[in-house]
This record gives C-alpha cells, structure tokens and sequence, in this order.
C-alpha cells in the first residue's frame, strides 16, 4: 500500500515581517545536497504560485514549547496528518524516509525562537514516486508567520505572471 511521501524538505529560518520575496522571507539552510541547489526550489516555488488558489494554511496540531502552532500551506487536505504522523511515529531514525533530517520530530520539543532550530519547512518533491502518494509542494511555518507567508506568495505570484509563457513553462516542467 502506497504511504503518504515526502523525500526532499528544505530547512529555514524565517526573518519575520521580511515580506517582498521568499529570499527575504527566510533564510533557507545550506543543505549539502544537489537537489537542493540546482532548480528544485524555482521549480517548486513555480508549482506553488501557479495554482496558489488551491493552496490553504491548515494546522497540524502540533505546538512547540512556547505554544505556537504549526501551519501548512498546502492544496492537500492529507498533508497536515502526515505531518503530524511522521513527526510522532515511534523510534524516529532522522533519515528514514527523507534525504535530510526534518526535524518535524522535536517540533513539541522546542521554542519556536531558539536560534538554532528550523522555523520553516519547504517540501519540495516532485512526485516521482511508485510507492508513495504524492503529497505536493507545502510549506510549514509555525502560526505567528502565517500572515507574513501569504504576503510573500502573493508577491512571488505577481513575480511569476510578469514571466513570458515560455519562462514559466521551463520552470514548470523542471524535476529533480
């Protein structure tokens, strides 16, 4: 049976009330890994803005120590529950079912402000998976941030319809 998936999640801070582009947004963490560095993010941050009608902040019912919520910005109902699941499943091995550790496992055992800790989660897969159902592109920030995130998105899909058809195609059809 084909389990929920995520394979590549792309790690950050986010720079509160830094909301003219995702680069300013959050300061993403160097990840070591050459799908991190060549066009997945573009392609992915494509994927997002080009269907951002579709996408929604649900929670996942997880909360850090000083209580803060994490949200999902998703167009897959499924994904908050999977979320959750990974982050709570029983002896959790940091590189089981992902490239890089996630940390979505010590997200009830830290402060959101701790300076070392993520505070922005980007999975940006492309689907290429016959084990496993696609879950799409999200991005998971803890609830303080949401308002911020939603302005940026809107400001990289303003970005992303100034592109000529042909642009936007080529970042669309990238894949890892």
């Amino acid at each position: 049976m084909p389990r929920p998936y995520f394979w590549l999640i792309q790690l950050g801070r986010v720079n509160p009330g830094q909301t003219e582009s995702l680069q300013d947004f959050v300061k993403l963490r160097y990840m070591g890994h050459a799908e991190f560095e060549f066009d997945a993010l573009p392609a992915s941050l494509a994927r997002i803005v080009s269907q951002l009608e579709k996408y929604r902040f649900l929670s996942t019912n997880l909360k850090s120590l000083d209580g803060k919520r994490l949200i999902v910005f998703t167009k897959d109902k499924k994904v908050p529950s999977a979320i959750k699941r990974f982050a709570e499943r029983k002896n959790p091995n940091p590189y089981r079912d992902l490239k890089d550790p996630s940390y979505l496992e010590v997200v009830s055992s830290l402060n959101a402000g701790e300076s070392n800790m993520p505070t922005f989660w980007w999975c940006i897969d492309s689907g290429d998976s016959r084990f496993s159902i696609y879950l799409g592109d999200w991005i998971a920030v803890f609830e303080d941030n949401v308002e911020d995130l939603l302005l940026v998105m809107a400001n990289e899909k303003a970005k992303f319809e100034k592109l000529s058809d042909e642009e936007k195609q080529k970042l669309l059809n990238l894949r890892l």
